[in-house]
């Protein structure tokens, strides 16, 4: 019994020490932080063990070390349980869950395959990233093939690339450890390259003999301490010791306080003497003019660096770069102003369907925006969160708001890509991470190429004058200065995309191909291949619309569009706008002596569409199988009302000039006006990205023509070329013919006094079972001709003088003129118009008749 009695206390004492409480620090969990919550909670497990806390304590444990912010999430998530309640695996769990965001498998993929390594990037990082990413996708027995594809895809060196694809790994590791054996094998190529250029520096520096100035003189206390100090040659050794110790002088390759092997210009390379190791601003060999560095500050230029300092020499080396370059161009402009600097590179893009231009820049990493840029184009996008830190050309570090995931378009090519965003004014950069996925589509030729004289606009379209004029001199330097609004090529129109409304029982028609003469194939293949280089045609393998191809010739050059008449156009419903009459313009330009016209480069052709609207416009060709254009063609129902509506808000504001579709009238009183007319016209032009062809561009001229008119300021002609072609008309032989003629006529009804009775012999044969020429007939076609011949001329209504309105009637038809009373008395025509009488009102009195027309 005593046995038993000491058995039971031994095992007491022993139970109250197992239970004792154990003592241990951890620290909370952060939300904000780095830290995954599922992490925290797996180093928190891992303590209690080696801690051996019992395991009926642990949840005590935890709601004592995780912190005020998980105790208060939990009590929230397990209302209105208390807490005591819950073991140390629900409150895992129910944390877990709460703090865990919930992802979807399929846009985690999404952006899984957009990861590529950055510029910066080592292998080691970029691997970790790339598994970090993998985690949500649930890739389950495809995971290691997914990130062995995705790694050989987003590498940035051809090489590790190239290698890795010939030697065919089975798994993800031997992947990662072919690149990693090439990275290593170059980092340590360039320590060998850079050891060897700093021995023959110190020897060139030792050899030669020295000033007494206070720069060498470091510089040699430098070398001499680096040779011969203990801590160089026991450097692995000693590397805490120097931390804590004060560099006995300034480095002398950024000035900085610090130990010369801490430097981050350590290994840049100077822009002023080739040479490694030193900051360009202090580089001691510069023969560049000594002065104040000239900072850009007008713009922020995005050079990404590493979060810490240890690891950002590259990125500070490269602004330098291109800091201290600038400052040399400066310098070399200010005291040569002959010299000429290039404009920056710009380029027109699409993102998610909306015109951009951007700046091209090859210094920046990534491609950005400002936000009010991002709200303009994109007003709903969600910016996603993002670390990376950028340095501007100031050297000041900046963290932007996070970036978007566009889609980018590119002379027909789409990528889904990045777009970081700033939270200041700073212009639109194309940076590249862009100007890889699109390097084969872009030549430097196209940006920086010197224009040849000879074929600058105002060469061709300024007519030569014996002795300059003050105008002729701004005119051409306004030409000058808007000298890219002058292409062949078709510009992007700056706003949303057109868009195609169908009927409500729409279905898509498919088409054959129409088949090419053989004579023309080979031009049209070319011109297709053309359209498809610059992005106005992609080719796709399917779609459910279809139209044939319309070609039409102009000279020997060649216009491709779409048949749309069975296809798309009677599914759709058409936009209407209003279309200004000749009538209408003319009454816009009274007064005008001075006019100017320009004309639109490939119109339509400039209108971006939206991708229903581009799809319903595929046309099927019998060279290149689906084409689908990704701008506005000619032939589509829609498109000449939603053009001459876009134009009319693009010249909106402008009070001295109109537009006809790709036609635009400037008009002035005076040539200074007309001057200051095409300056604004211009700059309107420009900022909605339009282009002009400057061989049918005319300016400053005294007499214009215009919609098959001739303007002067003496007011509205007939155009001489087209009255010459109805006058040199033959007599018409069927009723085809005579339509024909009347069509012309028609279209100069305001010139003609009295066109309905004039035409009621000839319109009587087109009633007529059999076409029969009588004599009344041929009177009133050459009375039509000799009406269309003569000179007169319309005057354009002016509100402030009297009218007269005189009328006159016949028994088939009325006719009155439109009369002002001018300043000397005399009467000048606005405008004739004549009505053909039906048979209810051929029966009226003649006085009714006069009175009729004047209703």
């Amino acid at each position: 019994m005593a046995k038993l009695m000491t058995a039971v206390q031994n095992l007491a004492q022993l139970q109250a020490r197992t239970h004792k409480q154990v003592d241990f620090t951890f620290d909370e969990f952060k939300p904000n932080g780095e830290e995954k919550i599922s992490s925290y909670f797996e180093r928190f497990t891992l303590q209690l063990k080696l801690r051996k806390v019992p395991q009926d304590s642990w949840a005590d444990n935890l709601r004592v070390h995780m912190g005020s912010e998980l105790n208060n999430a939990l009590r929230e998530v397990i209302f209105p349980d208390p807490p005591e309640k819950k073991t140390y695996e629900e409150i895992v769990k129910h944390l877990t869950e709460f703090y865990t965001q919930t992802r979807n498998k399929y846009s985690e993929a999404i952006k899984f395959r957009l990861f590529i390594q950055n510029s910066d990037e080592t292998i080691s990082a970029y691997v970790r990233r790339l598994k970090v990413g993998a985690q949500y996708c649930e890739f389950g027995d495809f995971l290691d093939y997914s990130l062995t594809v995705q790694f050989i895809h987003g590498v940035k060196e051809d090489q590790i690339r190239d290698t890795i694809v010939l030697k065919k790994p089975e798994k993800f590791v031997d992947a990662v450890k072919i690149a990693t054996d090439i990275e290593t094998t170059k980092l340590a190529s360039h320590d060998m390259k850079f050891k060897k250029e700093e021995n023959v520096n110190k020897f060139a520096h030792a050899s030669r003999p020295r000033k007494s100035c206070p720069s060498r003189s470091r510089h040699q206390s430098r070398s001499t301490s680096r040779s011969s100090a203990p801590w160089h040659r026991s450097r692995s050794n000693s590397r805490q010791n120097e931390s804590q110790i004060a560099p006995p002088s300034r480095c002398f390759g950024c000035n900085g306080l610090h130990w010369r092997k801490d430097c981050k210009f350590l290994n840049a390379q100077c822009s002023k003497c080739s040479k490694f190791g030193h900051a360009s601003e202090h580089c001691r060999q510069s023969r560049f003019l000594p002065g104040p560095s000239r900072s850009r500050t007008h713009r922020n230029t995005t050079h990404q660096t590493a979060e810490d300092d240890g690891c950002d020499f590259y990125d500070y080396s490269t602004v330098t770069y291109f800091h201290d370059v600038e400052d040399a161009i400066n310098e070399v402009t200010e005291s040569a102003p002959n010299i000429k600097r290039p404009p920056p590179a710009m380029i027109t893009v699409l993102i998610n369907n909306c015109p951009i231009k951007m700046e091209l820049d090859t210094g920046g990493v990534c491609s950005m925006v400002n936000q009010n840029v991002l709200r303009q184009i994109l007003p709903k996008a969600e910016i996603l969160p993002s670390t990376r830190t950028f340095v501007s050309y100031t050297k000041d570090k900046f963290n932007c708001l996070g970036y978007v995931i566009v889609d980018v378009t590119l002379r027909g090519r789409t990528r889904s890509l990045n777009l970081y965003v700033t939270p200041f004014e700073t212009d639109s950069i194309f940076g590249r991470e862009w100007i890889a996925e699109f390097s084969d589509l872009l030549t430097f030729d196209e940006f920086f190429k010197v224009a040849d004289s000879s074929k600058m606009p105002l060469k061709s379209i300024l007519k030569p004058t014996a002795t300059p004029t003050p105008s002729k001199i701004r005119l051409e330097s306004i030409l000058s200065k808007f000298k890219d609004l002058f292409s062949d090529s078709a510009g992007l129109l700056v706003g949303p995309p057109a868009d195609v409304k169908f009927r409500e029982d729409f279905k898509p028609v498919f088409a054959s191909a129409r088949q090419i003469p053989f004579a023309l194939r080979e031009q049209y293949a070319a011109e297709i291949d053309k359209k498809i280089a610059s992005g106005l045609y992609r080719q796709v393998s399917a779609s459910q619309w279809a139209s044939p191809t319309h070609i039409v010739m102009k000279g020997s050059k060649m216009r491709i569009t779409g048949d749309y008449k069975s296809t798309l156009n009677p599914q759709i419903v058409v936009d209407e706008f209003p279309i200004p009459r000749v009538q209408e313009l003319f009454h816009k330009i009274r007064g005008a002596t001075k006019f100017s016209r320009l004309d639109i480069t490939d119109a339509y052709m400039s209108l971006p569409c939206s991708e229903k609207f581009c799809e319903a416009m595929t046309l099927n060709t019998c060279t290149h199988g689906l084409i689908q254009p990704t701008r506005a063609q000619y032939g589509v129902a829609s498109i000449p009302a939603i053009w001459q509506q876009r134009m009319e808000l693009v010249l909106r504001g402008l009070n001295c000039a109109v537009n006809f579709f790709d036609d635009i009238l400037v008009f002035a009183n005076s040539e200074e006006q007309m001057l200051d007319a095409l300056y604004q016209t211009f700059t309107q032009l420009h900022q909605a990205g339009l282009k002009l062809r400057s061989s049918k561009c005319e300016f400053m001229m005294d007499r214009i023509e215009f919609l098959g008119h001739t303007i002067d300021s003496s007011g509205l002609h007939c155009q001489d070329k087209h009255v010459d072609a109805i006058v040199k008309t033959s007599v018409p032989q069927n009723a085809t013919e005579l339509r024909t003629f009347l069509g012309k006529v028609t279209y100069y009804h305001s010139f003609i006094p009295n066109l309905s009775t004039v035409t009621a012999p000839l319109r009587h044969l087109l009633t007529l079972s059999k076409f029969h020429w009588t004599t009344e007939a041929k009177k009133a076609y050459n009375f039509l001709k000799t009406e269309l011949s003569s000179d007169r001329v319309l005057t354009p209504y002016n509100p402030r003088l009297p009218l007269v309105l005189a009328t006159d009637a016949s028994p088939v038809g009325l006719g009155c003129v439109l009369s002002h009373i001018m300043e000397d008395g005399s009467e000048r025509p606005i405008a004739f118009a004549s009505k053909s009488l039906n048979e209810t009102e051929k029966r009226y009195p003649q006085i009714d008749r006069e009175a009729l027309a004047i209703v």
